[in-house]
C-alpha cells in the first residue's frame, strides 16, 4: 500500500509533457535536418551529372553534324588556330555557353581566346586527364589554374565541362573541348529545389511534433484521470486499513489459540507416523542383527586364535549397540506414555478428529464420486483424565476404519453420553460390516483385511490405550449390516492391572538334550537359530509358517520346546501359541520378535506376554530360554 502512494506522489511530481516536448523537438529538428541535407545533396549531384551529360551529348552532336572532330588530327588546323576559332564560334551560342577552348591529346592548347596560352601544354589539370582518358568531367567553380586567369577575371561562376572527341580515324581520344558555363542558372535553379526540400523536410518535421505532441497530450490527460482514480483507491484503503488491522489482530489471537492445538495435531501425526516407520525399520534390523550376532556367537563359542576372538568380539559389541540405538530410537518415537494425563473434554476431542479425517471422508471420497456423511451425536459429558494423543490416536483409527468400510459411500455417526461411571464414546457406520470370524480375530496384532496397505496394527494398538486408560472396548457388526465400536472409558482413567514382564538373568545349561521346533518365515532367521541350538547340544526342527510347524507337531514329533516367530504372513506367532497350548498343554512356547514394543501389541491377550524374547538373540540368551522354558515345564 505504501508503495502504490510512493509512485503516485513520484508520478505527480514529474512534468512528463514539459520533458517530452522538448525531447521530441529535439529529435524531430535532428531528423529533418538530416533528411534535408542528404535529400538536398542527392538532388544537387544529380542536376549537375544530368547537367554536364546533357552538354556533352550536344557539343558531341555539333561535332559531329559539322566534322569538327577532325581538326583534331589534322596538321593544317594545328598551325592554324584561327580554323578553330571559325569552327567553334558556333558553339558559343548554346544555353549559357561562355568560352570554348579546344585541347590536343599531348594536353595542349590548341585554341583559346587568350593567345598567351595557346600552344602550351598543361599536363596538371585533373579534369583535362580524366577527359583524356574518355571520360566526360566537369569542375563547377574550380581551384585556380594556370589556363584559366583569363575566366575568373570575367566570369564569377563558372562550370567547367571537359568533352573528349574522338578520333575519327584510329579511334580513341583524338582531343578535348572544354566548354564554359555561366554557372548562375544551374546553382540558382539547385537553390530553389533545396530551398523546397528544405521547406518540406522542416514542415514534415512538425507536422510529426504536433502529432506526437497532440498524442502525448491525450496520454497525460488519461494519465491524470487515472492518478486520481489512484488516489482515490489508495484513500479508499486506508480508509479500510484500520478494519484489516483489526482483523489481522482478531486473526492473530485466534491463530494463538489454535497453535496449541496445532502443536498436538502435528505432533500427534509426525511421532504416529515415525512409530510405525521406525517399527518396520527396528523389526528388519532385528532380524539382520539376529543373523549376525547369532552367526558371532558360534564363531566366538568355537575355539579361536587369540587375535581373531578379540576382534570377534569387538564385532559382537558394536552389534549388541546397534540393536540399542534401534531400540531407543522406536523407544523415542512412540507415543506420548499413557501416565501423562490431564482432563480432556471429549467433545472437542470428537470435533477435532472429524476435522482431521475430512480430507479422507469428504475431499478424497467425493473425487471418487462417494458421499460419506459423518455425524456427531454428542451429549454434554463430564471431562474425563486421559492422554490426549493416545485417545485421538485411537478415534482417528476408528473413523477411518470406518472410512475403509464404505467404499460405495453412507454415513458414519460418532455418539458421546455419559453413563454413571464414565463415558461412552461410540463410532458407527452402514458399511460393509464383518464376518463373525473376522470380527473375533479384529483385536489380534498383525491381523488385517487390507492386504499390504496395513500393518494390523490399527484396532489392536487401539485396544491397548483403551485398557490402559482402564477401559473397555466391544465390536458390534454384522456382514452388510454395518459396524459399531463402542469405547467405555472411565471419569478418573484408572489403567487396568497388569504385571510388569520379567526379564531371565541367566540359567544353568539343562541337564540332558532337548528338542526344539524354530518356526520363523526368514530363512536366515531360522538356519540361524538352528545352528545355535545346535552349538548348545539340542537338536533342532525348522518351518517356514505356523502351519508348517503344527503339522510337524500333528505328525508326532517329540518336541520339548517351540521358538516361534510373532509376526509372519498367513498365521501369527500368537495364533500359533493359543494352538498348542489349546492342543498340547504344557509345550513350552516362545514369541521370538523383532517389534521393539511387542509388548504393547500382544495386551490384546495379557497371558502371552511372558512368552516375549526379543531379537536380536545371543547365544547366550537362548541359554537362558532354554533353560526358563525346561524350569516352568518341570
Amino acid at each position: 500500500m505504501r508503495a502504490i502512494g510512493s509512485v503516485a506522489r513520484l508520478a505527480g511530481r514529474l512534468n512528463l509533457v514539459q520533458t517530452f516536448s522538448i525531447l521530441s523537438l529535439l529529435c524531430v529538428v535532428a531528423l529533418s535536418s538530416a533528411l534535408g541535407f542528404v535529400a538536398t545533396e542527392a538532388i544537387s549531384r544529380n542536376m549537375l551529372d544530368w547537367e554536364w551529360r546533357v552538354t556533352a551529348e550536344i557539343v558531341r552532336a555539333r561535332v559531329r553534324r559539322d566534322g569538327l572532330d577532325r581538326l583534331f588530327v589534322a596538321a593544317a588546323a594545328r598551325q592554324q588556330p584561327s580554323r578553330f576559332r571559325q569552327a567553334l564560334e558556333p558553339l558559343l551560342e548554346l544555353p549559357d555557353v561562355v568560352r570554348v577552348k579546344a585541347w590536343g591529346p599531348d594536353a595542349s592548347v590548341l585554341w583559346s581566346d587568350d593567345p598567351g596560352i595557346i600552344g602550351k601544354t598543361f599536363p596538371d589539370n585533373p579534369e583535362l586527364r580524366q577527359a583524356l582518358a574518355g571520360s566526360v568531367s566537369a569542375a563547377l567553380e574550380a581551384p585556380p589554374k594556370p589556363d584559366n586567369d583569363l575566366e575568373r577575371r570575367r566570369y564569377g561562376r563558372l562550370a567547367e565541362i571537359y568533352i573528349p572527341i574522338a578520333d575519327p580515324d584510329r579511334g580513341g581520344v583524338g582531343g578535348v573541348l572544354e566548354v564554359y558555363k555561366d554557372a548562375d542558372g544551374i546553382l540558382d535553379r539547385i537553390d530553389a529545389v533545396r530551398t523546397t526540400v528544405w521547406s518540406v523536410c522542416l514542415a514534415g518535421g512538425l507536422v510529426l511534433y504536433v502529432s506526437l505532441f497532440w498524442i502525448l497530450l491525450v496520454s497525460e490527460r488519461g494519465q491524470r484521470r487515472l492518478e486520481r482514480n489512484l488516489t482515490r483507491t489508495l484513500e479508499e484503503l486506508s480508509a479500510k486499513n484500520s478494519a484489516l488491522d483489526r482483523l489481522y489482530e482478531d486473526s492473530q489471537r485466534a491463530l494463538a489459540e489454535l497453535r496449541h492445538a496445532q502443536e498436538q495435531l502435528v505432533r500427534g501425526a509426525t511421532l504416529r507416523a515415525l512409530g510405525q516407520l521406525s517399527a518396520g525399520a527396528a523389526h528388519h534390523l532385528n532380524n539382520l542383527f539376529a543373523v549376525v550376532l547369532g552367526r558371532l556367537g558360534l564363531l566366538l563359542d568355537a575355539p579361536q586364535p587369540a587375535g581373531v576372538a578379540g576382534q570377534l568380539r569387538l564385532m559382537e559389541k558394536a552389534m549388541l549397540d546397534a540393536a540399542e540405538v534401534v531400540r531407543r530410537i522406536h523407544t523415542f518415537s512412540r507415543m506420548q506414555p499413557v501416565e501423562d494425563r490431564q482432563p480432556l473434554d471429549l467433545r472437542r476431542l470428537v470435533d477435532d478428529v472429524v476435522e482431521m479425517t475430512r480430507g479422507r471422508w469428504k475431499d478424497e471420497m467425493q473425487a471418487r464420486g462417494v458421499t460419506i456423511d459423518v455425524i456427531v451425536e454428542a451429549e454434554e459429558v463430564p471431562p474425563v483424565l486421559g492422554n490426549e494423543t493416545s485417545l485421538r490416536e485411537l478415534l482417528m483409527n476408528l473413523v477411518l476404519n470406518a472410512i475403509d468400510a464404505l467404499p460405495a459411500g453412507g454415513r458414519i455417526t460418532l455418539g458421546l453420553r455419559a453413563e454413571p461411571d464414565g463415558v461412552r464414546l461410540t463410532v458407527a457406520d452402514t458399511g460393509v460390516g464383518m464376518a463373525p470370524e473376522i470380527r473375533r480375530r479384529a483385536l489380534e496384532p498383525f491381523f488385517t483385511t487390507k492386504g499390504v496397505r496395513s500393518t494390523g496394527l490399527g484396532l489392536s494398538v487401539g485396544y491397548g490405550i483403551v485398557q490402559r486408560h482402564g477401559g473397555e472396548l466391544e465390536i458390534r457388526s454384522a456382514e452388510g449390516r454395518g459396524t459399531v465400536v463402542m469405547v467405555r472409558l472411565p471419569f478418573d482413567g484408572a489403567p487396568a492391572g497388569s504385571r510388569p514382564v520379567e526379564e531371565g538373568a541367566g540359567a544353568p545349561p539343562p541337564a540332558r538334550p532337548l528338542r526344539a521346533l524354530v518356526i520363523d518365515d526368514e530363512p536366515l532367521v531360522r538356519e540361524t537359530v538352528g545352528t545355535m541350538l545346535q552349538r548348545l547340544g539340542h537338536a533342532a526342527l525348522t518351518a517356514a509358517s505356523g502351519p508348517e510347524g503344527l503339522a510337524l507337531l500333528e505328525a508326532g514329533e517329540r518336541v520339548d520346546l517351540v521358538l516361534t516367530d510373532l509376526g509372519m504372513p498367513g498365521m501369527t506367532g500368537l495364533e500359533v501359541m493359543r494352538r498348542i497350548r489349546a492342543r498340547w498343554g504344557g509345550l513350552p512356547v516362545r514369541l521370538v520378535t523383532g517389534w521393539a514394543d511387542a509388548e504393547r501389541m500382544v495386551d490384546v491377550d495379557p497371558v502371552f506376554r511372558d512368552a516375549i524374547v526379543y531379537k536380536p538373540l545371543t547365544l547366550d540368551a537362548l541359554r537362558v530360554v532354554i533353560a526358563e522354558a525346561v524350569a516352568a515345564r518341570a
